[in-house]
Parts: structure tokens; C-alpha cells; sequence
């Protein structure tokens, strides 16, 4: 198994659980959530922290969502400064009064970042799931509950130690179900999947 392929079966041990519905009520109490973007991109951010543990979300969109998608998993201190590498890419970032902001860097490209914190009341947030395409993610971002929620997915697995990123799509309208799923489609395998909030698992 290549070294990227042992950190991406790593990465989804450690996300394991992460999109039981039964435990998806008590995600948003038990842990934060940061929402953002990659600027000058069309990539889509996601944070999410919970004891001492953080999932970072990197989600390509229709432009990029092949190589700019990528997942970040590691014991990190909410509030604290942050840095964490895997293979080319590297990220680096700190919170300053609520806003989460740093740098992305994949194969020498270093791009600024920007997230703001989940607001109660609206879908913003990441989602995730395990399905035959491999880890689900969505972020779902939404400045206030009135305002229109957009979001983007992608599925990302391992074969043969190659990288294989499929898009998701959400099914709209954007909603969320009694257990806090949201519905989502894979395009290229006819899938349709139900994606929970994320809450990394305990070190």
C-alpha cells in the first residue's frame, strides 16, 4: 500500500462513527463548526473540532473538486494555532475573535483561507458518510437562517493508490431530515446517500 493510501485509510479510521445518525443530536451541542472558502477558488472549507480532535475539510468545486479536495484529521487544540501536513499538502491557520484563517498549500500552490463559525439556526456545517464511492464529505455553507444555503460535495477514495474524486451533489431543495441528514447524489455511480454532521472521532 503506497504511504498515501495507508493515510487516507488512516483518515477514514479515524472519521469512522463520525456519521451515525443516532449520535448526529448531540454533534451540534458537543462540538464546533467552521464554514468557509479558499480565496481566489472555488474550493469550499470546512472545521470542525471536537475534544481535542479536528477534521479539516478541503472541497474542490466544479473546477477543482478533482485535485483540490482533501482531508485533514489530527489532535488539535480549538483556539490554539494549528499546522498539519500530508503528502504535498500542508495547512496552517489560527483563530482570531471567532474567525478561523491560514494557508493551504498543495504541491507548492499556497492559498489563503478564510471560516467563520457555524451560526445555530441555519444547515451550515460539514456532513459526511461511507459509501461504495468511498468518504462522502459536503459543506453546507449559510450566513443566516433567511439566506439561501449553498453547498458542495465530493466522495473521495483509494484504488491502487490513486486518488479517485467523484462530485456530490445535494438533492434539493436543501434540507435536513429528523436526524439531521441531508440527502446527496453521486452523478458518476447513480448513488444517493444520506450525509450526517461531522464530529471527529476521540484520540
Amino acid at each position: 500500500m503506497s504511504t498515501w493510501a495507508a493515510r487516507l485509510a488512516c483518515l477514514l479510521a479515524l472519521t469512522a462513527g463520525c456519521s451515525d445518525p443516532s449520535s448526529a443530536a448531540g454533534v451540534e451541542t458537543h462540538s464546533k463548526s467552521w464554514v468557509g472558502a479558499v480565496d481566489g477558488s472555488d474550493i469550499a472549507v470546512g472545521i470542525v473540532f471536537a475534544k481535542q480532535q479536528a477534521v479539516l475539510f478541503f472541497c474542490g468545486g466544479d473546477d477543482s473538486y478533482r485535485v483540490a479536495t482533501h482531508w485533514f484529521s489530527g489532535a488539535l487544540t480549538e483556539g490554539a494555532p494549528f499546522s498539519l501536513s500530508d503528502a504535498s499538502w500542508s495547512v496552517n491557520g489560527e483563530q482570531q475573535q471567532g474567525v478561523l484563517t491560514g494557508t493551504v498549500a498543495n504541491a507548492g500552490e499556497l492559498r489563503n483561507f478564510t471560516a467563520n463559525p457555524v451560526i445555530p439556526g441555519t444547515l451550515a456545517g460539514v456532513y459526511d458518510a461511507r459509501s461504495p464511492c468511498g468518504h462522502v464529505g459536503l459543506i453546507v455553507r449559510q450566513d443566516s437562517p433567511s439566506d439561501e444555503p449553498a453547498a458542495q460535495g465530493t466522495c473521495l477514495r483509494s484504488i491502487a493508490g490513486e486518488v479517485v474524486v467523484e462530485q456530490v451533489n445535494p438533492v434539493m431543495p436543501l434540507a435536513r431530515d429528523a436526524e439531521l441528514g441531508i440527502q446527496v447524489t453521486v452523478p458518476a455511480t447513480n448513488e444517493q446517500i444520506t450525509v450526517h454532521p461531522l464530529a471527529p472521532a476521540a484520540g
